[in-house]
């Protein structure tokens, strides 16, 4: 019996997931510049900085699946990646991950056609009736979080079969310079920087209407992310925070964009 017990043993923790066992882990991006996105073969961005800074303050390792925001939800829920990052804490995502203090601040903000840069829209009460009435063409990304009180709106079936959804900011883009939307929300600097980048400030420009601001953080799955890992990625995070790397990292990226 206690040599079946000792064979149990060792067979059961050789199949036990190799980043389950060392200090790796399996993170999430998404094309989405200047915070995650590829050039010349090199995954870089603010958020991939902080990350790897993070990871290599606790001399872990760190591998990137590059997916949708959509699929890492689904991928941090079923454990098949440890974590994501600038995430928004919510408490639907709270039932299948943890969430660290926050890292970084940001701003989600409508983005308009050229030629509606007038248009009237000063806050959700006037969106949702732009919406509803079919006026007004609004795109998000599958999956965003942009604040309580939009998360609210969506419980309107009514207004959400008038929201286009894909699945990046890129493809946002794209329909609003191609005329198939009026507006889509985003990230203040992330779009605006895209938009300046791509020379495309004659087709779409910023309004004056920011629908949520608020923290972001790094978000680990519940599956997969063991309490050596949650307890190495806090302390990484708060190792940065006192040496300032995280300011820097952030001036390093906007002075470029």
């Amino acid at each position: 019996m206690k040599i079946l017990i000792r064979l149990l043993f060792i067979f059961g923790f050789f199949f036990i997931p190799k980043h389950l066992l060392a200090c790796e882990f399996i993170i999430g991006w998404e094309e989405w510049p200047p915070y995650q996105y590829e050039e010349n073969d090199q995954i870089l961005g603010i958020d991939i900085d902080i990350t790897r800074a993070v990871i290599n303050a606790e001399n872990c390792k760190a591998t990137f699946k590059k997916m949708t925001w959509q699929r890492q939800l689904n991928s941090i829920k079923s454990g098949k990646i440890d974590l994501g990052a600038a995430a928004s804490k919510t408490a639907d995502r709270e039932e299948f991950a943890y969430f660290t203090e926050k890292y970084r601040d940001e701003t989600m903000s409508l983005f308009l056609r050229k030629g509606l840069k007038d248009m009237q829209i000063k806050d959700l009460k006037e969106l949702e009736k732009m919406v509803i009435s079919g006026h007004f063409k609004l795109g998000i990304v599958r999956g965003y979080h942009y604040g309580a009180e939009f998360g609210e709106l969506l419980k309107n079936k009514t207004f959400k079969k008038n929201i286009q959804e894909v699945d990046n900011i890129k493809q946002n883009i794209i329909k609003c310079t191609s005329k198939r939307i009026d507006g889509f929300l985003g990230d203040k600097f992330g779009v605006t920087s895209m938009i300046l980048k791509d020379k495309l400030g004659d087709k779409i420009v910023i309004s004056d209407f920011d629908v949520n601001s608020d923290g972001v953080f790094f978000m680990l799955s519940k599956k997969s992310a063991t309490p050596q890992k949650i307890k190495k990625l806090e302390s990484g995070l708060r190792k940065i925070k006192d040496k300032g790397y995280i300011k820097q990292i952030k001036e390093k990226y906007m002075s470029r964009h």
